[in-house]
């Protein structure tokens, strides 16, 4: 009876392990990557490169920096010992408007004569554009275009200004008729 207990409390061990995707024996290094603000990125979230998986976040810390006084956020990371990744990649945060779940994405620039990053490197990611000032910069789009079609609405309704409008369209057609005609004689003569 002993056996099964102990043989049941392994097995219930490395199942919630292998659900919780956390891996005792999964070789590879951590690095950590630094944010002004990370969205809603959680612990967990997948690492990618070049939208393959090829780890996942294991903490998130604000800390003070030193060089400006303000709060930045450290993403410490583990990759998969087999991946490469190098100082100039480009990291940024993906997924955080709410079609998928937030991750960090990797992607490759010009590799030649870059270290690569190993255990313990740091590197500065690209920060995610909060969401709060794109709802601000779509609003004041959308205060400029009502500005715009109140502008031409006055216009359009101003009848001055229609029969300005419309008077010069007259004068156009009558300008092209004639060089039309001088062009035809020219070429007669």
């Amino acid at each position: 009876v002993g056996l099964f207990v102990i043989l049941g409390l392994v097995t219930l061990t490395f199942l919630v392990f292998f659900v919780s995707e956390v891996y005792l024996f999964r070789k590879g290094y951590n690095i950590d990557v630094l944010f002004n603000t990370v969205s809603n990125l959680n612990n967990g979230a997948s690492v990618r490169l070049s939208g393959i998986p090829v780890g996942h976040v294991t903490d998130l810390a604000v800390y003070d920096d030193a060089e400006t006084g303000k709060p930045r956020v450290k993403v410490h990371i583990f990759v998969d010992e087999n991946i490469k990744i190098r100082e100039n990649y480009s990291i940024r945060i993906l997924g955080i408007f709410g079609l998928s779940t937030p991750y960090l994405d990797i992607q490759a620039t010009d590799e030649s004569g870059t270290r690569i990053l190993g255990e313990g490197d740091v590197i500065v990611g690209i920060d995610p554009v909060p969401i709060e000032l794109l709802m601000v910069r779509g609003e004041a789009i959308a205060n400029q275009l009502e500005e715009t079609v109140a502008y031409f609405n006055e216009f359009l309704n101003d009848s001055d200004m229609m029969t300005s409008v419309k008077e010069s369209i007259a004068n156009i057609s009558e300008l092209t008729r004639n060089l039309n005609g001088i062009l035809s004689e020219n070429r007669e003569g």
